[in-house]
């Protein structure tokens, strides 16, 4: 995203530039200094986001797509995408991931005591 579109997006939100630096604990001239960037990184906008009580569709809409990765960062791309409302989606998702990665495991240790029953039974 684009500074210039930073901006424009601030703006809309009503409050001046001042109160969003202030929200955003940085001073109005580094705020200014984002606002002149080519490419506003997504850890960025995250940080926005979480300051400023807005969610990361305010920034990016809901037709545009997150691409999750495997640190947990989100950005706009294309490839392998997921649609995405809000950053949340992508906490639900790590989440996800790592439960399964448990219960793979339990699984897999289940599955190996099972069988070394069915050793100690053959042998009696």
């Amino acid at each position: 995203m684009t500074g210039e579109r930073l901006k424009q997006i601030l703006l809309n939100t009503g409050e001046s530039m001042t109160v969003i630096s202030r929200k955003l604990e940085m001073s109005t001239q580094a705020l200014n200094s984002l606002f002149r960037a080519a490419d506003v990184r997504t850890g960025t906008i995250e940080k926005m986001c979480a300051a400023l009580g807005l969610s990361i569709t305010d920034f990016y809409g809901t037709g545009d797509t997150i691409m999750a990765t495997d640190n947990g960062t989100a950005f706009k791309g294309n490839g392998n995408t997921l649609s995405a409302n809000d950053t949340q989606f992508l906490v639900l998702l790590d989440r996800s991931s790592q439960q399964l990665s448990v219960a793979q495991t339990q699984l897999t240790t289940s599955q190996q005591q099972i069988n070394d029953l069915i050793e100690i039974i053959k042998k009696k």
